[in-house]
């Protein structure tokens, strides 16, 4: 790192830090206040992607919401340079991923209770109002040299407010085990008229191209690949159907001697990774 590099804004840059979550993370000085503290950094190409930059200002939303102990406090953001960034409180001490694998002698009953307790509370204050952290992890335990618990990285936390089936792509998923259960309940007359191949995991196959295609769809619209990608979904579902499942259900009946209770699920099982991997 070059003499420039090492100042962003009045943030002298000191060492990287091994605190995950999307951005660049550093140890820092502010040269203005002379105080340590921890800078996220989100590359410039990150930085105009819509989908990040809303990820990261959620963080920054979450942090200045709360005030605990056990969370870091909420220093400052901005942009420089077409690059945004947060400040935060420096927390001196290791991960808990760190210390299971560097000094796993330090794991014992005192310290697991310790761990649970404090990430109890922290979560219980962040429930409170209405935090979800969703990436309760070693990696985002901290333990100080005084022992006590922090949990770091609310990026990809959720305000309750916020989470609704249209975010997170489970509308399609839900839909499609509906259908499998009227189709199941109400319809037997159509379900008794359906190939082998096409019995309920059918749903269950569809649903994941649809939870798939939709996420892929919003991940690749700006590169104009949403259509393949729809299309890859369809092509999937028909190879499943005719080469997956039947090929899989022949052979364990030809040459296995499989009976039709064995051989149905085992063809059932490989299509449905095969789907899930198309």
């Amino acid at each position: 790192m070059t003499q420039a590099e090492r100042y962003f804004g009045k943030y002298k840059l000191i060492e990287p830090l091994e605190l995950g979550g999307m951005g660049e993370t550093y140890l820092a000085e502010d040269v203005v206040q002379g105080a340590r503290l921890v800078v996220k950094i989100m590359p410039a190409p990150l930085s105009k992607n819509a989908a990040f930059r809303d990820r990261f200002m959620r963080e920054c939303k979450v942090l200045r919401k709360m005030d605990h102990p056990g969370i870091p406090r909420h220093l400052e953001e901005g942009e420089i340079d077409g690059r945004r960034y947060l400040a935060m409180e420096f927390i001196r001490g290791q991960s808990l991923a760190r210390i299971m694998g560097q000094a796993p002698a330090r794991i014992n009953e005192k310290l697991t209770e310790t761990v649970l307790r404090g990430v109890a509370r922290i979560l219980a204050y962040a429930h409170s109002l209405g935090i979800l952290h969703r990436d309760v992890s070693p990696q985002n335990i901290l333990i100080t040299e005084g022992g006590e618990v922090k949990l770091i990285d609310f990026g990809i936390s959720k305000l309750a407010d916020e989470i609704t089936l249209s975010m997170t792509g489970e509308f399609g998923f839900i839909i499609a085990l509906i259908a499998g259960l009227m189709v199941g309940n109400l319809f037997p007359g159509l379900a008794s008229a359906m190939k082998e191949a096409a019995r309920p995991e059918l749903y269950i196959k569809t649903a994941i191209v649809i939870m798939g295609a939709g996420l892929g769809v919003k991940a690749a619209e700006s590169f104009g690949l949403a259509s393949n990608i729809m299309f890859r979904g369809f092509c999937a579902i028909v190879e499943a159907y005719l080469i997956y499942w039947a090929t899989v259900y022949w052979i364990s009946r030809r040459y296995f001697k499989f009976s039709r209770e064995w051989s149905a699920p085992l063809a059932s099982g490989i299509s449905i990774c095969g789907v899930s991997a198309a």
